[in-house]
């Protein structure tokens, strides 16, 4: 029964303990699927290419935090996109963004940062690889997960 169970149930790509986080890159559209019921399930389809001008949404998946006593939860993210050069694309990093502060009544289901960031690449942006970096905190538990996904810009 437990081979069962893991065979199930696998773990996260990127986890610590039963704090677990996904990054995903998906386009704007895609995050209609996040307003269906939770017994439909969510069907996304993660994006591995995009031309300027695409939305990009930033989702972050996550589940396992600790809980206050008062059964809240404290994540929070730190978010980035690193040029195919190396530099900080638009000149900006994201700090302390709200990925789920309140009440909750469990601790495993799975979560998700609402409102998502949005990446429009601009005309003049290279083309080659970006990476985008999230650094996902569970402030209770003093837990953190640095996660990265890369996309290719084309013209």
């Amino acid at each position: 029964m437990l081979d069962d169970y893991n065979a199930e149930n696998k773990p996260w790509p990127n986890q610590i303990g039963e704090f677990r986080a996904m990054l995903t890159l998906v386009s704007e559209e895609n995050l209609k699927e996040f307003e269906k019921p939770s017994d439909e399930g969510v069907s996304l389809t993660a994006l591995s290419s995009a031309r300027p001008g695409d939305h990009i949404a930033v989702k972050l998946t996550f589940a396992g935090m600790d809980l206050s006593n008062d059964l809240g939860a404290n994540v929070t993210y730190d978010f980035k996109i690193i040029a195919p050069d190396g530099s900080l694309y638009g000149g900006v990093s994201r700090t302390g963004l709200t990925a789920l502060i309140g009440r909750v009544p469990t601790r495993f289901f799975v979560f998700d940062n609402n409102p998502t960031p949005i990446a429009v690449f601009a005309p003049h942006s290279s083309p080659g690889k970006y990476t985008f970096n999230a650094v996902i905190t569970d402030n209770i538990g003093h837990h953190t997960l640095s996660l990265s996904q890369e996309i290719a810009l084309t013209k």
